[in-house]
């Protein structure tokens, strides 16, 4: 059980590292704007040019997203050890289990939004 608790917080502390840029690089932010084509306006009667707005809104929203998310589970996986420090060696809280379950679905939410790209 204790190896458990150790393994998604390796997990989640993993996937926090592998989120963020290394050392050095700067991530790109997304442009305001794409370049238009000649596709004449269909979907609903939206232009090349409003598609191309909408999407580019909606790829900066899905990465604030992951952003936040990020931060929430850094912030999370420092709770838990918190509470792991301070805990009994042998006998666990509820409150650890409960944080730690937290933790590995929202560490499964971003893995599944990174892999699907943004969509």
């Amino acid at each position: 059980m204790k190896t458990q608790i150790g393994l998604a917080f390796l997990g989640s502390l993993l996937l926090v590292v592998l989120c963020r840029p290394h050392q050095g690089q700067t991530v790109s932010p997304v442009p305001s704007s794409f370049p238009t084509t000649t596709i004449p306006a269909g979907r609903g009667g939206l232009s090349a040019d409003q598609r191309a707005k909408m999407r580019s809104q909606r790829l900066r929203q899905a990465f604030q997203k992951l952003k936040s998310d990020s931060e929430r589970l850094a912030e999370g996986s420092a709770q838990l050890e918190e509470m792991i420090q301070n805990s009994n060696p042998h006998t666990y809280s509820i409150g650890i289990f409960k944080k730690a379950e937290d933790l590995e679905k929202l560490a499964r939410k971003i893995k599944i939004r990174i892999k699907r790209g943004f969509r």
